[in-house]
Parts: C-alpha cells; sequence; structure tokens
C-alpha cells in the first residue's frame, strides 16, 4: 500500500455544489474519495478488474517461481 504522504492528490474541480458528486457516484470514484483508507490503485469496470487481476496473478506466479532462490539470497541477522 502506498503511504498517505507518497499518494498524489486529484485537482480540484470548481463545480456547483453536489453536482460533481451526482455524477461520480455511479462510478465510485465518491466512494473512494471518501474513504479513510483509499487504495493506491483501483481498476474501475469488469474488463480494467479482469486485466489488472490476470497481471497480478502471472506477477504471483513469477515470484512464487523464483521463491527460493529469493528467499537464499537474504541476510540473517
Amino acid at each position: 500500500m502506498t503511504p498517505p504522504s507518497m499518494r498524489k492528490s486529484l485537482p480540484v474541480m470548481n463545480v456547483p455544489s453536489g453536482s460533481l458528486h451526482k455524477e461520480l457516484q455511479p462510478l465510485g470514484i465518491t466512494a473512494i474519495a471518501e474513504s479513510k483508507n483509499p487504495p493506491s490503485l483501483v481498476a474501475l469496470g469488469a474488463d480494467a478488474f479482469n486485466a489488472f487481476g490476470a497481471v497480478a496473478e502471472a506477477e504471483r506466479a513469477e515470484l512464487d517461481q523464483w521463491r527460493d532462490l529469493s528467499l537464499s539470497t537474504g541476510i540473517e541477522g
């Protein structure tokens, strides 16, 4: 997770009160913006979610493939 101090803030948009919230609600943006612990990455929509999931699974498989070598290089201490 990205520490809050390293997260980029979103630009402020000058829109009438309530209208931005109304427009973004279906996208889930307001839930993210109002969250006490917002994600550092979010994939909106099934296509994006599935694509990111496939990449994450492939990266995890590669990480697991090199597990023994990775762990053998650690310094005891």
